[in-house]
């Protein structure tokens, strides 16, 4: 009784929407339906009746006056693919039966490709088919991909978040199917991020993005892409574009870093890359330590020499400083460089003792280039033992480090015997000549 009850409402309901139609038309004094096709009029009429259907939600009762549509007015109105996409969803989500359920997805599809055809919106249409793919019939996941993909190729900035999750998940379906390999993988991934951050650009919801930019990073993780020449080949030619943009290779260098290629010289790459388009010290840091671990050391001692540059941190620039000191000492010879370097990291980090110690050993180091008689290569060790007693000053945290390092060096002293027999008394003023150009105190074994 009561589906007999609801029957007849809703033929009275289609009674009256159709009558509103024709008694709106008969009040116009043919205004209205002049010039119109008897087909035109009743287009009109089945859109009003789909219309209020769907208005309260009565998908079922909508249907008759929407095939109508679909099939002799297919231009009448965008509202036939809105409204029929809401009726075979709903056909869709009650189906139990498979071939039945294949039939009434088909015809999901086609809505959406006639909507497109009749309205054009193609990258709007194509994202909501996409994701209507993915949720009725995930089998389909390679139709969803090129749907997905051809979205965001024309929409651009406009890209819907929830198409950019779809394309990237259903890519990774794809790759771990072998339909596809890991480099236009990694080139959708790179797709998907420039969009993320075209978009904040634009002034975009930056919650939003930011919440969408983590899925992505979670779904490179979760795919496992540890194979650092994939990426490479997927990237290089970017990379090394004249044009690119600091963006994109942040992009690449998260990516890097997420597949665990931190170690690779191709993270070194980029990062030189974006050293140029970007300065940074850490940046700079970064290629420098890629270089020092494959004893490529006058590359690395080149951008150790760029984060000092670019660092305003004055501790920060006292490790680099002291870091490219040990290495212009003890790996490129320079023992001159290295004093002043070791100096000015000292001046940076002013309780700090290390540098000193590098000091005093560049200084002994740096002595054999001058022509000094054997006294004064003796005394240069005053001048070591000078800076070791200043490092445990200012840092008693190395004092056991510096009062070994004064035992080894006061082995080297000249003797009493040489010392009385220039007239030099402990204390006295004595000065190392050639590019050490220092005072010290004459010292006694």
């Amino acid at each position: 009784m009561k589906t007999i009850f609801l029957k007849k409402i809703l033929t009275t309901y289609l009674f009256i929407f159709s009558g509103i139609v024709l008694l709106g038309q008969d009040n116009s004094n043919k205004s209205a339906t002049e010039g119109q096709s008897e087909e035109d009029i009743q287009c009109e009429i089945e859109l009003s009746n789909m219309t209020e259907f769907m208005k309260i939600d009565l998908p079922e009762y909508a249907f008759e006056a929407w095939k109508k549509l679909f099939v002799h007015c297919p231009d009448v109105s965008k509202n036939i693919y809105i409204s029929g996409a809401k009726i075979y969803q709903n056909k869709l989500e009650k189906a139990t039966d498979p071939n039945r359920q294949k039939e009434i997805f088909d015809t999901l599809m086609l809505i959406y490709d006639r909507r497109i055809q009749y309205f054009n919106e193609e990258a709007y249409v194509l994202g909501r088919k996409g994701m209507d793919i993915v949720r009725y019939n995930e089998k389909e996941y390679e139709q969803a991909y090129d749907v997905f993909r051809r979205s965001a190729e024309l929409a651009g900035v406009e890209t819907d978040l929830n198409v950019i999750t779809g394309f990237l998940q259903t890519g990774t379906v794809m790759m771990k199917s072998e339909k596809i390999s890991p480099i236009p993988f990694l080139d959708d991934f790179l797709t998907c991020s420039e969009i993320i951050e075209e978009k904040k650009a634009a002034g975009e919801n930056p919650a939003k993005l930011s919440r969408v930019s983590k899925m992505l990073n979670g779904i490179i993780s979760s795919t496992k892409i540890n194979d650092c020449d994939a990426i490479r080949n997927a990237m290089s030619e970017r990379v090394n574009d004249p044009a690119v943009e600091g963006d994109f290779l942040k992009i690449c260098l998260d990516l890097l870093t997420l597949s665990g290629c931190e170690n690779s010289e191709f993270f070194s790459d980029v990062n030189e890359k974006l050293m140029e388009v970007s300065p940074d010290p850490d940046l700079a840091y970064q290629v420098a330590k890629y270089n020092l671990k494959n004893d490529n050391f006058d590359k690395a001692a080149e951008f150790l020499n760029k984060a000092i540059e670019h660092e305003n941190d004055n501790e920060q620039k006292a490790l680099y400083e002291y870091q490219l000191a040990v290495i212009e000492l003890t790996k490129l010879n320079h023992p001159v460089e290295a004093k002043r370097l070791a100096m000015s990291a000292a001046g940076h980090k002013e309780s700090w003792g290390e540098p000193y110690f590098v000091a005093a050993s560049s200084i002994l180091e740096g002595s054999k280039i001058c022509n000094l008689e054997d006294f004064d290569k003796q005394a240069v060790y005053w001048l070591a033992v000078d800076y070791c007693i200043k490092a445990k000053k200012v840092d008693p945290s190395v004092t056991d480090q510096a009062n070994e390092l004064i035992a080894q060096y006061k082995s080297h002293f000249p003797s009493v015997e040489e010392t009385f027999f220039r007239s030099m008394n402990e204390g006295d003023t004595y000065v190392i000549g050639c590019w050490i150009n220092e005072s010290t105190t004459v010292k006694v074994k």
